[in-house]
């Protein structure tokens, strides 16, 4: 109908009027104005924005219909002729769809960069928690999330090459501390060691001593000692504690008794120790001079001879010093204090032969030609003591007059008596060893060569006699007939020092060695090295062998094992025989001037 068609026509042509219109604009404004350069836009946001300007000045929707409305032109050329259609549309909407176009490539650059921006953000908070977990040292989980952000992350290549070197190094990180872990359980304390060590030096710059824990054996002497790390209680000995490396240097062991111990190098080593605890006194007294002979308990008390010239007499139950006696000899060297009857002889290497009683108080004074010396036969009525230049004096022991004196062998050490009433045994200087009676008699004489600075010693009915052949001599007691000799090395040069258990002969050579040897057949059961240069005789004393050191306390070693068992505090000077005190305990005197006790039933 006529009237309808004009309606369309006039809505056909104000409709496509505007549309042209706002084309035209929309084409004039995309011509003057700059489109974005997205190598400007750094971030996220400024991209985002960037494609909103772009979304609101050539929206999708119309350019879907511009571009119905060009191909519709195209199929029906007439509708360009209709009546009321803009003229020149077709050229409009050809340049708005060119300037359309290059929008179009910028929205898509600009879509997948956000799209690449958006993915970074979100992979953003991985790469937070994985530089987290690296400093926290949780490389369990630092290696899980690069691997997360190595196989999603795309982008900037050096980057993702950073990835991939992070997922390597905590791979080879985690797996070397599970194996360290699994190779701690077995008590592989070495491989474990060794494989901490190479991971710890391929990546030195991460510390992993907290994240590895290592074996550590630890035993001790005597046993069931209190083991603290770090200050913290954490079981006794033996144990095997997991630690971190270098937190054995925290680690100590202690004691009632005995000193602290902390034995961190020969851990940091092996990985295994067994440390030899030092028994500390019940007591120490300090007198005038150096002390070089044992203290001696007697009646009661004890009596010490120093190198001032002084006698002093302890308390064994305190170290309390009850009594001195100062004596006026030139240089003071007296010798070890003996016993005889209820009293005590002293011999002054200067010449003076004196005899004590039960309180110190002198009995009687015998003076003779020094040098004398130290060590004398003993009787029931006579001594029997001997001078460097071979003088032997016959002494009453009951008033210190002389009774005869006779020449002999000058003589370079003392002689030797088992017990009182025994026979006297001497070593002159040509190597004769002799046996000699209570009227200073010969009852035998051996030769044995070069045994000239030998200090003989009577053993289970043996007369031992070290010498220079490197040979150690067993003589028969009762004929002076060498029974056997055990070659024990150059260490018996010098003097050497001995104990025995009724079977076992113990002897601690220069060599610093310490041998057992069957007492009947000279046969060695056994040798173990000690710590020092013996200074004094080795004493066997409930079941203990104690072993005196030079510079060192006495160690303390077990007859059976010939392994060590303890130290006695004490490290500054030569050490005097360990000898019996009172019950439970041992006395030692020291070159410092000390007398000290020890509690030796702390060591069972």
């Amino acid at each position: 109908e006529p009237a309808f068609r004009k309606q369309i026509m006039d809505s056909l042509s104000t409709r496509l009027g505007n549309f042209k219109k706002l084309i035209e604009k929309e084409e004039e404004k995309a011509r003057v104005r700059e489109l974005p350069d997205p190598k400007q836009l750094f971030n996220l946001e400024e991209k985002e924005a960037a494609l909103g300007r772009i979304r609101n000045s050539f929206t999708e929707k119309r350019a879907r219909s511009i571009r119905k409305l060009q191909e519709a032109l195209k199929e029906n050329p007439s509708l360009a002729a209709l009546e009321g259609f803009p003229k020149g549309i077709g050229v409009l909407l050809r340049k708005w769809l060119e300037a359309e176009k290059r929008v179009a490539y910028l929205r898509g650059d600009l879509r997948k960069e956000i799209g690449l921006d958006t993915k970074k953000r979100a992979l953003d908070r991985p790469f937070l928690l994985a530089q987290r977990a690296e400093k926290e040292k949780n490389f369990a989980e630092a290696l899980r999330l690069y691997q997360k952000l190595a196989k999603e992350y795309q982008g900037d290549k050096s980057l993702m090459s950073f990835f991939h070197r992070q997922v390597k190094k905590y791979g080879r990180i985690t797996s070397a501390l599970n194996k360290i872990e699994q190779l701690g359980k077995k008590g592989d304390f070495l491989a474990g060691r060794d494989l901490y060590q190479e991971i710890q030096m391929e990546y030195p710059q991460i510390s992993l001593k907290n994240q590895v824990l290592l074996p550590y054996r630890v035993e001790s002497n005597p046993i069931s000692v209190d083991v603290f790390v770090e200050g913290k209680l954490v079981g006794k000995t033996p144990i095997t504690l997991s630690l971190h490396p270098g937190e054995e240097s925290n680690l100590l062991l202690r004691k009632k008794g005995f000193r602290d111990e902390a034995p961190s190098e020969t851990l940091m080593l092996k990985g295994k120790v067994r440390s030899i605890l030092t028994l500390l006194p019940s007591w120490e007294t300090k007198v005038h001079g150096a002390l070089t002979q044992p203290p001696l308990r007697q009646n009661g008390k004890i009596f010490v001879s120093d190198r001032s010239g002084r006698v002093s007499i302890l308390d064994p139950e305190s170290g309390k010093k009850l009594k001195e006696i100062k004596f006026k000899d030139p240089t003071g060297n007296l010798g070890t204090p003996i016993p005889m009857g209820d009293g005590v002889l002293l011999i002054s290497r200067d010449g003076p032969v004196r005899k004590l009683g039960a309180h110190g108080e002198l009995l009687w004074e015998t003076k003779l030609k020094g040098p004398l010396l130290d060590g004398a036969g003993i009787w029931k009525k006579r001594i029997l003591v001997f001078s460097e230049d071979g003088k032997e004096t016959m002494i009453d022991s009951r008033g210190g007059g002389i009774v005869r004196t006779q020449e002999g062998q000058q003589k370079r050490v003392g002689p030797h008596q088992a017990k009182a009433g025994d026979p006297t045994i001497v070593v002159d200087r040509d190597g004769w060893v002799k046996a000699l009676s209570s009227d200073g008699g010969e009852l035998w004489r051996t030769q044995v060569e070069d045994s000239g600075f030998a200090t003989p010693f009577v053993l289970g009915g043996l007369v031992l006699v070290p010498s220079d052949d490197m040979a150690l001599h067993a003589l028969k007691m009762d004929t002076g007939e060498e029974q056997w000799q055990s070659r024990l090395g150059d260490g018996l040069r010098g003097v050497i020092h001995f104990a025995w258990d009724g079977r076992h002969l113990f002897v601690a050579t220069r060599n610093r060695e310490l041998f057992k040897i069957d007492i009947k057949t000279g046969k060695s059961l056994g040798k173990a090295l000690i710590s020092g240069l013996p200074s004094g005789q080795v004493a066997l004393i409930q079941g203990h062998l104690f072993v005196s050191l030079s510079k060192r306390g006495p160690e303390v070693m077990n007859p059976k094992s010939l392994e060590q068992e303890a130290w006695l505090e004490g490290n500054d000077g030569s050490e005097a025989s360990v000898v019996r005190g009172r019950e439970g305990h041992v006395l030692i005197s020291r070159s410092n001037g000390t007398v000290v006790s020890f509690p030796i039933s702390l060591l069972h």
